[in-house]
């Protein structure tokens, strides 16, 4: 048998074998075997895969012909609030996540996956539980609608100084979807005006992005720097509004601007406002039917597991995109 060539422990075998999906971990195994995924890959998934199967049930339990997106739905739901990994937490329920969405290929492949659930995947915005744990796995952070962005750009007064500069940091965040952090580090030699481009820094764990400046993008960005932009050495585009004059030390203080502007646009800003702009430029460019990996790009990320959390699919959805995510390289 597959999980006999893959595991020799009694226990984990019994595990494995047991249960309600110890039919179909069979059968995945044997999947992953054939696709040429290494050892320890194919362990690391069955491993994570089979928190799923004691949550669905015990070993006395009858085995499963199919699972359903009900199914996964729960567990989804529920097993990032009664975790008991000693390890980095976020770390695993990536990796479980990551399993979890290979085991749903794989059963979709054989035609044991029923999406009996007219209802996304992942939480509604409205009941997503707002810890840790929920946000890593299961709930989608909030995104802003297009509708709200625009409030959020009408209400910003550009006959000052500071309108200017704020105006210009709000249109940056929902066109490109780029970070706090990335507009607040922003420089004046990464908008290259000639070949009409603009470039984003890499935040930790990613990558330099080089960005098309779109002519709404590139009018604000001049009208700050000739007419808000106060006089300074300092080399980063957005300086603070008083004297003396210097970046803006924190990338909270994008996240505060732009609450401050959804709050008189009339908007209920989540606490990172700023943050919900990535999210909305994810969702938009998967509903404009763009892949994951085109995503990642844009966003520069290093991992497509990141881009996942950025957006907000249910199976069906994620079944389009799917060939996007790389397979690991088998193991010599």
């Amino acid at each position: 048998m597959a999980l006999e060539k893959i595991f020799s422990c009694p226990r984990t075998l019994a595990r494995l074998q047991g249960g309600p999906l110890g039919k179909l971990l069979e059968g995945f195994c044997r999947w992953l075997m054939d696709y040429g995924f290494s050892r320890w890959t194919i362990r690391s998934h069955l491993s994570n895969v089979s928190h799923f199967n004691a949550y669905l049930g015990t070993v006395e339990d009858p085995p499963r012909e199919s699972v359903t997106a009900q199914d996964v739905d729960g567990f989804l739901r529920t097993y990032p609030l009664q975790c008991g990994n000693r390890g980095p937490l976020e770390k695993h329920l990536r990796s479980v996540g990551w399993a979890i969405n290979r085991f749903v290929d794989y059963l979709r492949q054989k035609g044991l996956f029923e999406q009996s659930v007219p209802a996304p995947l992942y939480q509604p915005l409205d009941q997503a539980v707002p810890t840790l744990r929920t946000y890593r796995l299961c709930s989608v952070p909030r995104a802003w609608s297009e509708g709200q962005a625009q409030k959020i750009l009408e209400a910003v007064e550009r006959s000052s100084p500071v309108g200017l500069r704020d105006y210009a940091i709000v249109l940056l965040l929902h066109t490109f979807g780029v970070r706090s952090g990335q507009v607040r580090a922003l420089r004046l030699e990464d908008i290259h005006w000639s070949e009409n481009r603009i470039l984003f820094r890499a935040m930790k764990n990613g990558k330099d992005t080089w960005l098309p400046l779109s002519a709404a993008v590139g009018e604000a960005l001049l009208g700050y720097l000739q007419q808000g932009r106060p006089a300074c050495a300092c080399p980063q585009v957005f300086l603070t509004a008083r004297a003396p004059y210097r970046p803006l030390r924190r990338s909270s203080k994008v996240a505060q601007i732009v609450r401050d502007y959804a709050h008189k646009a009339g908007i209920d800003a989540p606490p990172q406002g700023a943050h919900a702009f990535p999210h909305a430029f994810a969702t938009r460019m998967l509903r404009q039917g763009h892949s994951l990996k085109a995503i990642a790009e844009v966003l520069g990320h290093r991992r497509l597991s990141t881009t996942f959390l950025y957006t907000k699919v249910d199976f069906d959805r994620l079944e389009e995109v799917a060939l996007a995510w790389p397979r690991e390289a088998p193991s010599c």
